[in-house]
Formats: structure tokens, C-alpha cells, sequence
């Protein structure tokens, strides 16, 4: 597809106003047809042979291939990719851009698929399938960096780091005499401890750095990838500065509880907000933790020096850098990320990660003010919430506070484990009950609020939104979640 005809069909399909009402979830897509089957199939039988591992090593080599093949087929056929008009159609026409410019790729048996996984991350299966995840592509600013993480990952199935991987693995697991060694040594030493903790450091030490060398190849190969296609090297380095401080979410701004949850119907309460009383137990560093640089024991180098390393190789093949390029703001990329940004919190709902689809949800309000469809998945993960804290389960969708987590993050927990189930169903009702009528017509919306006028089954409220839900939309995406909900 030609980028300017994937330019029309994006402006000719998503609104740029800030309280957009088109926009709904991507329905889960089955991914796996006969087609698809058959050609993993054969791709499996391909890989199984000539394995380079004999007797109970080959076994398990083969076994783990199967393995690799049967989750795959879960997450396509069970709606775990995206299949987005958008995001999608941008992502393949980037994969192809790539094999196109490069003559080599073309033999090879490539194919890209779009996950929800919400971390922001990239996979190469080791076969010739690469996997894009919703967590990495929101955090993207342009097509050059996006090239740069295809090329990479491509890099990886063609320097058969994957396959490489698995057999030093299996290697090790089946090596019955070195394991032995080792534990000869840990017996008859009188610093039993310390003989655990290093022997610990220089496994991690080798498995990572043979990852971390892997990393390295992956990206310079990457970059001779991109170099060959009309889209600027110099966003590999722009990903790079990104991943440098991925761990910051683009959402930043504090969730201001009081502002959001205090309601005429519902007045906000001060001691929702009270921190725990702290008990005797205290968090801290494990004591078994390896006393190593941090970087030492990472599977990634640190970002600024792939940077480093990156730009030597750039100045050697080009007369001049020009770095802005690397994170210049494309049109298409900031047309894109309010639908990847609803959808990568859609995920977490759909995961069964109710509470942070609700902190999520919550953060980006600071974003997307007043957009009706984060407000939609505010009131579905209170509502989930309510339901999960009714049956005992709500240790399933909310996390508890710990200290390695971001402080923001300790504060919502606090709040939520705050609430009573009463006051859970108090707030849900009163959220979705402020949010206007005009509204109505915006399925989730409508949704949102069912499902919160139903914690109260009995009423006239329900009895009505209910009904409207029903006429207005007869084939809608939640119907089926409607009909569970109707059901006396």
C-alpha cells in the first residue's frame, strides 16, 4: 500500500477532535486461519529437522519449537493480536518498505503480526515471525524509529539468535557433569553462601552476555537494514533515547482523586486517601540479591551505549548526521496514538488487569481531558472492581502496594484498597452517572453506565438504560457482555 492512499484512509477514518465519538475497541480477531495453520505447520517440521542437539537434548529442543508454536496459536486464534485498520496497515507497510530494499529478506520467510501486549517491547520468535507490541508502538514518534525496531528484530531471526539461545540452554540443562561440579563445590565449601551467590553471578553474567552481544549485532544489522530503505538511520537512535526512559509512562501528570471522584451524589472522603498503618513486616532489597553494576545483569546493554556504538557506525557510512531526525513527530504517528492509546488501555481490561486499566485510565484523563471514552473504561474497571471485591477475588485484578513500585502508583492502590464494597458501588454509580446525557449516543459510554445502573438491578434506572441500550445498539461491541448483564 502506498503511504499517500494509508494517509486518506486514516484522515478518512479517525476524527482528530480531542472528545472523539468513533472510536471503539477492535473487536479480538482470529488470526489462525487454514492457511496460516498450514504454513506453521510446515515452517515447524522445517525447523525440527537437522537439529543440532542428539538424544534427550534434541527431544527437548524439538519440544520447545512445539511449544513456541502452540502459544502462538493461542494468541492468534484467541484475539490476542491487533488487527486495526491504522495501526495495523502502517506496520506492515513499514515490514514490507524493509524487505523490499532489501533483496536478501525477500527469501526468507517473514511475517509481522501486532500484539496488545501492553509492555513496550518487540519479539522475533526465531523463525521469521516478528511481533510488535501496543506498549512499544504507542511510545514510537515516527516511521524511522518503527523501521529501526522491524530491521532489529529481523536481524535477530537472520543471525539465528534465537535458535542459538535454545541450544546453550539446553546445553547447560542436559550437562549433567557440569551441574555436579558445581554443586560438589557448594557442598564442600565452608562459604556455602557465597559460593551460591557467585556462582549465581557468573551464570546470569554469561547468559546475559551473550544476550547483551546479541543485542549489539542485532542493532548494527538493523541499522545496514534500514540504511538501505528511504527512512532516516538516525531513528534508531531516536528509539533508543526513548527505551533510555521507557519506564517513565508518556502519561506523567498525578491523578488528582478529589477533582475526578467527588461528586454532589457522592462527596469525596479524606480517609480514601490514608496510607496504611505500617506493619512490622518491612520491605526491603532481598538479602540474596546479586551485589552487581545493574547493567551487568540486564539481557539489554544500556541504551546509551548501543547509542554510542550505533552512532560510530552511522558516521562511518554517511557524511552527516542528522540527529533531529530521529525524533521528529510524523503526522500518522500522532494521528495514531489516541487509538493506540485506548486500545493499549483496553488491553489491561480485557487481561483481566482491572486495576491498572483503571489507573491507566485515570492518568490519561490528564492527556485526553475529558475524552468520553477513557471516562467509559473508568467506569468499567470501577464496576469490575466492585465485582471482584464482591466475590473475594479482587486480588486477581489489583495489585498490593510494594515499594519497588512508582510512588503514584502505591497512592491509587491505597485508594482503591481504601473503598468499602459499598463505596465502590456509591463511586461507580455516581462517576458514570455525571457524565452527560449528549454522551448517550457513544456506545461505551452507554455501556459504562448499564453496567454501573445495574450493581442496583432492581431500579428504574437500570430497567431504562438498559432498554435504550438494547434499540440503540442492536449489534454493538459489548452485546453480548449486555445480554449477561440483562439476564434476570
Amino acid at each position: 500500500m502506498k503511504l499517500p492512499i494509508l494517509f486518506m484512509l486514516l484522515f478518512g477514518s479517525i476524527t482528530l477532535t480531542a472528545q472523539s465519538l468513533d472510536f471503539l475497541p477492535a473487536p479480538p480477531p482470529n488470526l489462525l486461519d487454514r492457511e496460516t495453520e498450514l504454513y506453521y505447520e510446515s515452517r515447524l517440521k522445517s525447523l525440527q529437522k537437522n537439529l543440532p542437539l542428539q538424544g534427550p537434548g534434541k527431544r527437548a529442543m524439538k519440544r520447545l519449537y512445539e511449544a513456541r508454536y502452540e502459544k502462538l496459536f493461542r494468541e492468534l486464534r484467541g484475539g490476542y493480536m491487533i488487527d486495526r485498520k491504522g495501526i495495523s496497515d502502517l506496520c506492515q507497510l513499514v515490514f514490507e518498505r524493509i524487505i523490499q530494499a532489501n533483496p536478501d529478506l525477500q527469501k526468507l520467510p517473514l511475517r509481522l503480526y501486532v500484539s496488545e501486549e501492553t509492555g513496550p517491547n518487540a519479539v522475533s520468535l526465531g523463525e521469521g515471525t516478528v511481533i510488535l507490541y501496543l506498549g512499544l508502538l504507542r511510545r514510537l514518534e515516527n516511521q524511522h524509529q518503527l523501521a529501526f525496531v522491524i530491521s532489529h528484530e529481523i536481524a535477530h531471526f537472520v543471525l539465528d539468535h534465537s535458535r542459538n539461545t535454545m541450544v546453550e540452554q539446553i546445553t547447560y540443562a542436559y550437562n549433567r557433569a557440569a551441574r555436579e561440579a558445581e554443586a560438589a563445590r557448594i557442598e564442600n565449601s565452608s562459604r556455602a553462601y557465597e559460593e551460591v551467590v557467585n556462582l549465581l553471578q557468573k551464570r546470569l553474567y554469561q547468559r546475559h552476555r551473550y544476550s547483551r552481544q546479541a543485542e549489539f549485532e542485532a542493532d548494527s544489522l538493523g541499522l545496514r537494514f534500514v540504511m538501505a530503505t528511504s527512512y532516516a538511520p538516525e531513528g534508531a537512535l531516536g528509539l533508543l533515547e526513548i527505551l533510555d526512559q521507557v519506564d517513565a509512562d508518556k502519561f506523567q501528570d498525578s491523578i488528582a482523586y478529589r477533582q475526578r471522584f467527588d461528586q454532589a451524589a457522592y462527596p469525596f472522603q479524606d480517609r480514601w486517601m490514608k496510607p496504611p498503618a505500617k506493619s512490622g513486616f518491612i520491605y526491603g532489597k532481598n538479602d540474596f540479591a546479586l551485589e552487581m553494576a545493574e547493567d551487568s545483569v540486564g539481557t539489554h546493554p544500556d541504551c546509551q551505549l548501543r547509542i554510542q556504538v550505533l552512532q560510530r557506525q552511522l558516521a562511518a557510512n554517511q557524511s552527516s548526521l542528522q540527529l533531529a531526525r530521529g525524533r521528529q513527530r510524523d503526522a500518522l504517528f500522532r494521528l495514531l496514538h489516541p487509538q493506540m492509546d485506548k486500545e493499549w488501555l483496553t488491553s489491561f481490561y480485557r487481561n483481566g488487569q482491572v486495576g491498572k486499566s483503571l489507573y491507566y485510565s485515570l492518568k490519561a484523563l490528564t492527556f485526553y481531558q475529558d475524552d468520553p471514552y477513557v471516562h467509559s473504561m473508568v467506569g468499567l474497571s470501577l464496576y469490575h472492581l466492585y465485582q471482584s471485591k464482591k466475590n473475594h477475588r479482587l486480588g486477581k485484578v489489583l495489585d498490593f502496594p510494594q515499594p519497588k513500585q512508582p510512588e503514584d502508583y502505591q497512592t491509587f492502590l491505597t485508594f482503591v484498597r481504601n473503598l468499602k464494597l459499598k463505596e465502590l458501588l456509591g463511586l461507580c454509580q455516581a462517576y458514570m452517572g455525571a457524565q452527560p446525557e449528549a454522551w448517550n449516543s457513544y456506545e461505551p459510554i452507554l455501556f459504562a453506565k448499564v453496567c454501573a445502573a445495574s450493581l442496583s438491578p432492581e431500579s428504574a434506572r437500570f430497567q431504562e438504560l438498559s432498554k435504550t441500550y438494547q434499540k440503540t445498539f442492536p449489534q454493538g461491541v459489548y452485546l453480548e457482555e449486555w445480554k449477561a448483564l440483562a439476564q434476570p
